[in-house]
């Protein structure tokens, strides 16, 4: 999609470059937070969000895939683009 955002360093914190918020390419970053966050944690939001580290160290079932597809889907995202990683 291109989507352009505010970036941020992988410990959260945001990237400033001469002083200023870094903007770039955030696709990536959007999927990441869909991904971690668990519903409730954004208050606009509050459906949002699948709690991925809940399923670590489980094996994630058909009910998880919809909520991921479902919860990409909602934010503009095709779910055949994304490759979720559990090993990173």
């Amino acid at each position: 999609m291109g989507r352009k955002d505010i970036l941020y360093n992988e410990d959260g914190t945001f990237k400033v470059v001469n002083g200023d918020f870094a903007i770039g390419e955030s696709d990536a970053q959007h999927i990441q937070d869909i991904l971690e966050f668990n519903p409730g944690d954004l208050k606009e939001y509050p459906t949002m969000g699948v709690g991925v580290h809940r399923q670590l160290k489980g094996n994630p079932g058909q009910e998880f895939w919809k909520k991921v597809q479902k919860n990409l889907e909602a934010d503009g995202y095709d779910m055949n683009d994304v490759e979720i990683n559990f090993n990173e």
